[in-house]
């Protein structure tokens, strides 16, 4: 039997460990491939690390990560091949993957969805990130990678102008487990954003147009993921944490779903996974017409594009008046999801890929 082995810097509690590898498991393994799963963090690690304070656990924690990834390096160079999503480690060159590609001749898959080749500097550690990440890491990986699996067209491109064989992976959404839920009568429309630490900051770019619309609509925004409480006056703002077992209910509990980002590099490389589970859940979306979310929002028909302040007030009252305006756009937007970023098609594509990958001597 063929075994590949899976190196992710995070646990499955992070999105795209679960949808970049886990959830296609189960295709490879029907054809007889079997995937072993390592990340680098533990998740107790990963439940602490972007939280402020606690440097000695934090210290330790890291530590105790990078033995567990020396001793996968065992495991790595006795498989059949080694897939990479972002990092094998948060920091440093890509020693162990080159040991694993280089030294030891094991065909490498390097696999990113979001434009890490891109300056960045991290909302909790700040400029330091981009140094102890190791600026040229993401061209090391992809010049020793015998295939790239790319999120987003921008990095298709970017590794194609290196010569490198690239193959497109769009961010991939199970819509039979993420269904829309049935119609039901609420005195308020719920506006939700689910998010994390690292995309909190852009909430701020759409809070004007939510507090403006909560002083003409009985409204109730949920927050899921946010790396710091938020509040407003006269509207009712739920607070939650991120929860594994509850976050296809937090996408397919929204009347509206928000996707703000800021207009820079960093963002224009991500790859609209938001954007996705909105529409495989049926529900209608505003968001920044920035990067990708171009391309995946199709103004009008799965949900808006909002510039401006004003433009995000105008388009959340639109949906917020409309009963009907949001259930056409929801189902719009579920039958692009299931046409275009199914499991049901990626899978078997994804099989396709690890076998060329595996069969090709180049």
């Amino acid at each position: 039997m063929i075994s590949l082995i899976y190196w992710t810097p995070y646990p499955e509690t992070w999105a795209s460990t679960r949808l970049r590898m886990l959830q296609f498991f189960p295709y490879l393994e029907a054809r007889g491939i079997r995937c072993t799963l390592r990340p680098f963090l533990s998740p107790e690690l990963f439940n602490i690390l972007y939280k402020p304070g606690v440097w000695i656990k934090k210290g330790m924690g890291m530590m105790v990560s990078l033995s567990h990834r020396v001793w996968d390096l065992w495991e790595a160079i006795h498989g059949d091949a080694l897939v990479v999503h972002r990092e094998a480690i948060l920091f440093g060159p890509p020693v162990l993957e080159w040991i694993t590609a280089s030294l030891f001749q094991r065909i490498l898959i390097f696999d990113f969805e979001d434009a890490s080749f891109t300056p960045y500097d991290s909302p909790i550690y700040g400029r330091l990130a981009r140094w102890y990440k190791w600026p040229r890491k993401v061209d090391e990986l992809i010049m020793m990678s015998r295939m790239v699996l790319a999120g987003n067209p921008e990095i298709e491109r970017y590794v194609a102008n290196k010569g490198r064989r690239v193959r497109s992976l769009p961010m991939v959404v199970d819509t039979d487990r993420l269904t829309p839920r049935s119609p039901s009568e609420r005195s308020e429309v719920l506006i939700g954003w689910i998010g994390s630490h690292s995309t909190t900051r852009y909430l701020d770019l759409v809070m004007p147009a939510i507090e403006q619309l909560g002083m003409k609509h009985r409204i109730r925004l949920r927050l899921v993921g946010a790396s710091r409480p938020f509040s407003i006056q006269g509207i009712e703002v739920e607070n939650f944490p991120w929860s594994l077992e509850r976050e296809n209910d937090y996408f397919r509990d929204c009347d509206i779903g928000l996707f703000p980002v800021a207009d820079d590099e960093w963002s224009r490389g991500k790859s609209g996974g938001k954007a996705i589970h909105y529409m495989a859940a049926g529900a209608p979306m505003v968001a920044s017409p920035v990067g990708i979310n171009a391309t995946l929002v199709r103004d009008g028909v799965n949900g808006f594009l909002a510039r401006t302040s004003e433009e995000w007030f105008k388009y959340l009252e639109v949906l917020v008046e409309d009963p009907q305006l949001r259930r056409r756009i929801g189902q719009a937007g579920r039958a692009i999801a299931e046409a275009e970023f199914s499991l049901r098609i990626w899978g078997p594509r994804y099989v396709d890929y690890i076998e060329e990958a595996l069969e090709s001597s180049t």
